[in-house]
């Protein structure tokens, strides 16, 4: 009899069991939910290891409005929240690396810059300072700020009542359940679009401007050109984006065999990184490098690459649609407390350097959703928060394994990304381990 007889998904065929061990056993499936008859069972180790690995996962939903961390009076109540939630479910300190995922659907008017309420809520998930009671540090949901390697965030505005969801997993974890949806289930995320039909018909529409005015309105030729644009600027940043693909050549798979092919994913790793429509800046200054004239400076060295960057790309000189920011952080060789996390990172250069330059709108090809009077167009839609004009709407970062370059002073590649629809690879990852195990 094969296992498949027993309908489990399972490649281990059922064996013949001691019946002392019976009660046990039968316990043990009637936790993880696997099939057993009689003294034979059908056993899907893969199956089981998902679930052992997935109870320590925790997803936080969180009654809160975004705030910056100056506007925050009460850090040690939100902090005790948390706290509750990770007692509640015996989930104690991730004490290694981490991956994050953070997405505030708000209708907040005037909630802060993204990279600012970031840098809040990571503080309240790990601060020993503010913590109402001393004994509670091991549920605190991570250690210290700069075990964070992966961290994404992004506002939604919404109408209704404001929450945070956070998603937070052992960095080992989200790299091995990449490798799983990989190898397992095939990963279908990249978009794989070809971008040459949306450049010659950019082209087009510029060389061509005399001939469609005879046919279109100045308005309507406008339109189509600002679409256009919009399809361009979607393509190219789907190809420079952080996707699972990406991710998993960075953290290839280890094994017996695997370790042979390190150096194969990460020469394609570095080809995917060093392409020139990235922005390649300046490894990040050293925590000890704190005076504010020299953060000043190096925030100048950032701008000044930014600015001819566009001189090069000037498809990206007036976005049509809001973005997030996307980094590859590759780390300078020196001792982990020598070098900036990289919420700090975000919060302290990148974002603010990108704003500048960039000035990405935070709605679709930067129509208003109010009329001139203040009024808005229709009830479905919401106020675009004036307070976050011409910033990003969030960012992704990951950084770079320490072995990937040997760069002394470390670097950042910059990217856009453009999500017209819900595109997180966290999130992606998730829904495709919860369907496998529903289905087995």
């Amino acid at each position: 009899m094969s296992a498949k007889t027993y309908g489990n998904g399972c490649d281990i065929a059922p064996c013949k069991l001691n019946r002392k061990r019976i009660p046990f056993l039968t316990r043990l499936c009637e936790i993880f939910r696997l099939p057993f008859i009689g003294t034979k069972m059908t056993f899907n180790m893969k199956l089981l290891n998902l679930k052992r690995k997935r109870e320590k996962y925790l997803t936080l939903i969180l009654d809160i409005e975004p705030k910056s961390k100056k506007a925050t009076r009460n850090k040690s109540e939100l902090q005790n929240i948390i706290i509750e939630e990770c007692r509640t479910r015996d989930l104690e300190c991730i004490e290694s690396k981490v991956a994050i995922e953070i997405t505030s659907y708000t209708n907040q008017e005037n909630p802060p810059r993204i990279e600012k309420f970031v840098k809040n809520i990571i503080d309240i998930m790990h601060k020993k300072e503010i913590l109402i009671n001393k004994n509670d540090e091991i549920y605190l949901p991570f250690k210290d700020d700069k075990f964070v390697k992966y961290l994404r965030a992004k506002y939604v505005f919404s109408k209704g009542k404001s929450q945070t969801h956070i998603r937070i997993r052992p960095f080992n974890s989200f790299i091995s359940d990449i490798h799983f949806v990989r190898t397992e289930l095939g990963l279908n995320y990249s978009p794989g679009k070809d971008t040459s039909d949306n450049w010659s018909e950019y082209r087009e529409l510029i060389d061509k401007k005399e001939e469609y005015l005879e046919v279109l309105s100045e308005k309507a030729y406008d339109s189509m050109i600002k679409m256009k644009t919009l399809d361009l600027q979607k393509d190219i940043c789907d190809g420079i984006s952080i996707t699972p693909e990406i991710i998993g050549l960075l953290y290839p798979r280890r094994g017996k065999y695997a370790k042979n092919f390190e150096g194969v994913y990460r020469n394609w790793a570095s080809m995917l990184l060093d392409v020139p429509i990235r922005i390649h800046l300046p490894g990040i200054p050293l925590s000890e490098d704190e005076e504010e004239d020299y953060k000043a400076k190096y925030r100048e060295v950032l701008k000044k690459h930014m600015r001819k960057y566009l001189v090069n790309h000037p498809i990206f000189s007036k976005f049509q649609a809001p973005i997030l920011i996307t980094a590859f952080y590759m780390p300078p060789k020196k001792r982990k407390k020598d070098y900036k996390d990289i919420d700090n990172i975000m919060l302290e250069y990148i974002m603010p350097a990108m704003n500048e330059i960039f000035r990405p709108p935070i709605s679709l090809f930067g129509l208003a959703q109010e009329d001139r009077h203040g009024k808005k167009i229709n009830d479905r839609s919401i106020s675009n928060p004036k307070s976050l004009n011409g910033s990003a709407i969030g960012y992704e970062i990951i950084e770079l394994p320490f072995n990937f370059s040997n760069s002394d002073n470390g670097f950042m590649k910059i990217g856009f990304k453009i999500e017209i629809m819900e595109s997180s690879a966290m999130c992606y990852i998730d829904e495709e381990i919860d369907k496998y195990m529903a289905e087995n």
